[in-house]
């Protein structure tokens, strides 16, 4: 042990300030202030931020601040065999050894309030001017330092590291509703390659965090992105390893283990977290499932829905065009007799007209005549002389004004059967038979010099 500096009772009261502030032994007290070459300030900074064996090189005060540490975390509750007492649960976090410590850190925590405080502003003012702080990092060049570290020991391929910031591991455990086990590496700690040689790169290790699928994830602490994991962990003491699963919608650290320990009870430790908080994580899978099967069928009976409303709406639209096609037939159909009715009065407005003009019609006297007798398709008939060099359409209009003559006629010589070219061109709106309207020429012209028979055709016959 280094030289007391100072006299000896300068010394005890150093002490004494020592145990007041830390709440630790005579032993613990003794052992940092050595350390730290009686420097009551540098020694409380040891022990809460560095609480490192390393810093300590005697193996007898190593062994000493480790059985301390177990006994301080040693679970009473729980059931695992001796040597596994080094593993904390977060459900039982280590406690004080005596109703005196007790009472020493409830006296004491004043005191380290304002300690903490006046350290978090030196530091900030001691980085502001140029301080060693931490670099300014992002988290995945931090990620990248860590791999290409831990790469470098030996058996460290065994091991499926995420490749992914803490976030991101956090949010990939949640949606996979995995375990994850988180490893807080500092290089610096005289255990750690231990740890890493008969732990963390064990096959037996490796094999049992492959078979329970669980995600490792690892950071350095020197690292900002490391520092700010284990401060949200509170882990100050290392190695470290936390399992955190989803519980109640929440992310928690349900098992960690700190320091050295053997494998066998550490697999033991993981195992019994494991099937204690399986069961959440399958309610939480099987919630998810329900959830699934549930948005299944409502999307089926959605899609079932959607196609009842189309062939609804082929359906509707059908019965919409068959019944526009209905009412386009009746409109067309009244239209077309509304027009038929119209022609129906304009030709008996022409017939009138005509019938009056032939009641005023003198006879023909002397020349060349021609006898016409016309036949009606009912049956009647009539017989008018028509000089040779009057026009056909006096024929026609005869006809025309007779009582049975249909409204849509031809006129055919009964022999030679010849079609009579005698409609007048104002006649063409009512005749459906092409022939030479207005082009008439006189019975002379037509070859008509002697009687004739006239046959009235209804064209609509």
């Amino acid at each position: 042990m280094t030289e007391v500096a100072g006299s000896s009772n300068s010394n005890n009261l150093l002490l004494e300030q020592f145990k007041d502030i830390c709440a630790v032994d005579t032993e613990i007290a003794r052992r940092f202030l050595t350390e730290s070459n009686w420097n009551l300030e540098a020694a409380v900074h040891l022990y809460f931020h560095a609480n490192d064996p390393e810093a300590i090189q005697n193996d007898d005060n190593a062994r000493n601040e480790h059985e301390i540490r177990r006994r301080n975390v040693a679970n009473p509750r729980n059931e695992a065999p001796a040597n596994q007492n080094a593993v904390v649960r977060r459900s039982s976090e280590s406690q004080l050894d005596t109703w005196g410590a007790w009472f020493r850190a409830l006296l004491a925590l004043p005191f380290r309030l304002a300690y903490f405080s006046l350290r978090e502003i030196f530091l900030f003012i001691y980085a502001l001017f140029g301080g060693n702080a931490l670099a300014i990092t992002n988290p995945r060049e931090d990620l990248q330092k860590f791999l290409t570290a831990i790469a470098n020991y030996p058996n460290s391929e065994r091991i499926n590291w995420f490749n992914g910031t803490y976030n991101e591991v956090l949010n990939e455990a949640k949606s996979s509703v995995r375990f994850l086990l988180v490893y807080l590496h500092n290089p610096s700690h005289q255990s750690t390659e231990t740890f890493l040689d008969k732990v963390l790169f064990n096959k037996i290790f490796s094999d049992f965090v492959r078979d329970n699928n669980i995600i490792m994830w690892g950071t350095d602490v020197r690292t900002n992105e490391g520092y700010k994991v284990a401060t949200s962990l509170h882990e100050l003491t290392y190695p470290c390893l936390s399992l955190i699963c989803l519980r109640e919608n929440r992310m928690a650290c349900v098992l960690r283990i700190n320091g050295m320990h053997e494998i066998t009870p550490v697999l033991t430790a993981l195992q019994t977290a494991l099937a204690e908080n399986q069961r959440f994580l399958n309610a939480i899978l099987h919630e998810r499932a329900q959830r699934e099967l549930d948005n299944r069928l409502r999307r089926e009976q959605e899609q079932e829905y959607q196609i009842a409303l189309e062939q609804d709406r082929a359906k509707l639209n059908e019965r919409r065009r068959l019944e526009s096609e209905r009412q386009d037939a009746e409109r067309l159909a009244r239209e077309e007799e509304e027009n038929l009715l119209i022609k129906k009065q304009h030709l008996a407005e022409i017939r009138e007209r005509l019938r009056a003009e032939l009641t005023n019609e003198l006879a023909v006297k002397g020349g060349e005549t021609i006898r016409i007798s016309v036949r009606f398709p009912s049956g009647a008939k009539f017989d008018k002389i028509f000089g040779v060099d009057d026009s056909l359409e006096k024929l026609f209009n005869s006809v025309l004004v007779h009582a049975t003559c249909p409204d849509d006629f031809s006129l055919v010589s009964s022999y030679p059967r010849v079609h009579l070219q005698c409609a007048p061109d104002w006649y063409r709106e009512f005749s459906s038979v092409e022939e030479n309207f207005g082009g008439t020429k006189t019975f002379r012209q037509a070859g008509l010099e002697n009687s004739l028979v006239v046959l009235v055709r209804d064209n609509d016959a």
